[in-house]
């Protein structure tokens, strides 16, 4: 009797308890790995679009420069025809009209063409719809507008996203614009009638949302779906889906006739499961999710497990590598970007010291010299004022332009002259600390730390409304720390840069990018009321010159 008690109360439920621990780990197992690859399906997503949106923004700013140079041309025919770039981005053709709408010169279209050409009017939004099948393909126009003329190019959206994306991938695409357009598709067949804007996600990336849901189409698993920035359009990813393990189902029909097999076999399968799936697939959704914060690093540790596992890892970490890639190769264009502004600044700081402000100075001598002949007249006194004024706004504008001293005598006199200047422009006390023995640093590093402060500063001035701020300079052996405090009414910091660019906090994002450009760290600590502490910290070492 004892043994059939034994069997009714352990062994017989062993018998249903195994075949459920074996399905239970399977479907966690499944469950684990469809995040896995969710997370790794919505990070290419947006990285596609933020190509996509990369190569938009070119041909936007292609056209605003046309439009810039056309403004001060005296021959846009010799203009159009001497911009080489404009046949490779514009596939379509550009034509340059006068503010009245008629065209004053086309490149790779002829003026007939043009006439009937949607131009969009939208400041904010230079990009106009799809246009219909009338045009033969498919085409979209982008739009600069001055004071001038207006400039129009014309380009196949479809050739943009594969000249953006330039890859083969494994992962089906789909772009598909607010009027269920599809404008491009590569490794799917669906047609506009197939499209469900809400079965896709399509709704919900064009209302500005990022994620994945489940397919309903036959031969995909995960979709993922996002916005494309700049334009009303749906960016969607679509993976094949793997056929589910059987292993489950065969422990359910053998383990009553096997139970004790099945019971040390489906042990060990759960010992095995845990340790060379379960967790590295957990290690590896976690490190997925640090990649998605921008934590490039901790994707190259080893996670183990099964080859399939470390395959995914092994796409993670090249997916990573592309991501950075794209990222320096955008700090490299923003670090392009900042020289040239920062030549144009020396420019017209040149252009104001050496012109400028020597007229003014002329001009002040001649008023005096009249105010000695005529000494009853009093508006030669006010305007004697009011070309002093004039002479030291151009000066104090030129320091702006061109920072004073810095690249003769170094950082720390520069800031010297910046904080002292600043404290009687703006009617607000700054103090100067300077800790540690100061040295000189190569150029590139004390222009930067330069123009941080300078736009602390501004900051401070604009948008504080504190009593007094503090710059402090501190010089380690082997790296630089700047702070500029305030004791103003502070913000909430948001989470990102992205957040700083839609919260319009445009100084600290300068801040922000100019410490990237030299590999310094950015720390900011404010909250309402309680003013605000910018940290940058170069945690190189800065070789003196």
């Amino acid at each position: 009797m004892s043994i059939w008690r034994s069997f009714v109360l352990i062994f017989l439920p062993l018998t249903f308890i195994v075949p459920m621990l074996v399905w239970f780990g399977l479907t966690q197992q499944q469950q684990t790995l469809q995040a896995v690859i969710s997370e790794r399906d919505e990070q290419t997503a947006r990285t596609m679009a933020a190509a996509i949106n990369e190569q938009l923004n070119g041909r936007a700013e292609l056209v605003r420069g046309v439009a810039e140079q056309a403004a001060v041309s005296d021959d846009i025919d010799l203009l159009m025809a001497s911009v080489g770039v404009l046949d490779t981005q514009f596939d379509g053709g550009m034509a340059i009209f006068s503010l009245a709408g008629v065209p004053l010169a086309v490149r790779g279209v002829t003026r007939d063409a043009v006439i009937d050409w949607p131009v969009p009017v939208s400041p904010a939004n230079p990009f106009s719809p799809v246009l219909p099948d009338a045009y033969r393909r498919p085409t979209m126009l982008v739009t600069a507008i001055n004071e001038t003329v207006q400039v129009v190019g014309a380009f196949d959206p479809a050739l943009l996203i594969e000249d953006a994306l330039n890859t083969e991938n494994e992962i089906a695409l789909l772009v598909v614009d607010d009027r269920n357009q599809v404008i491009y598709a590569s490794g799917l067949t669906l047609d506009a009638t197939e499209l469900s804007p809400q079965s896709l996600g399509i709704d919900r990336a064009l209302a500005g949302s990022t994620g994945t849901l489940a397919s309903t189409t036959a031969d995909a698993s995960v979709l993922a779906y996002t916005p494309i920035d700049g334009v009303s359009w749906a960016l969607l990813t679509v993976e094949p889906s793997a056929p589910p393990p059987t292993n489950g189902r065969n422990a359910l029909l053998i383990a009553p006739l096997i139970m004790v097999p099945a019971l040390l076999l489906s042990l060990g399968a759960i010992w095995f499961g845990d340790r060379q799936i379960v967790r590295p697939l957990r290690q590896l959704a976690d490190k997925a999710a640090a990649l998605g914060r921008g934590q490039f690093g901790t994707i190259d540790e080893k996670v183990g497990g099964i080859e399939a596992i470390q395959k995914l890892q092994g796409e993670l970490q090249y997916m990573s590598q592309r991501v950075q890639t794209a990222q320096d190769n955008l700090r490299g264009q923003v670090g392009a970007i900042t020289q040239a502004q920062e030549d144009e600044r020396r420019r017209l700081a040149r252009e104001l010291h050496d012109e400028t402000i020597q007229s003014l100075i002329a001009l002040n001598q001649r008023v005096q010299l009249a105010q000695l002949r005529h000494q009853h007249v009093p508006e030669l006194a006010e305007m004697q004022t009011i070309v002093t004024a004039m002479i030291g706004d151009v000066r104090h504008l030129t320091h702006g332009l061109r920072p004073v001293g810095l690249e003769e005598l170094g950082l720390v006199p520069a800031v010297e002259l910046l904080v002292a200047s600043s404290a009687e422009k703006l009617h607000v006390p700054i103090e100067l600390t300077i800790n540690g023995r100061p040295r000189r640093l190569d150029p590139e590093h004390e222009f930067a730390f330069y123009r941080i402060i300078q736009e602390a500063i501004n900051n401070v001035s604009r948008h504080a409304d504190a009593s007094v701020a503090i710059v402090t300079i501190a010089f380690d052996k082997a790296n630089i720390t700047i702070t500029v405090s305030d004791d103003g009414r502070g913000f909430i910091v948001p989470d990102s840069l992205a957040e700083m660019a839609a919260s319009r906090h445009f100084g600290l994002l300068g801040i922000y990018e100019r410490a990237q450009l030299i590999g310094a760290a950015v720390a900011i600590q404010s909250d309402t009321g309680e003013g605000t502490v910018v940290e940058v910290t170069s945690d190189e070492y800065c070789e003196g010159v």
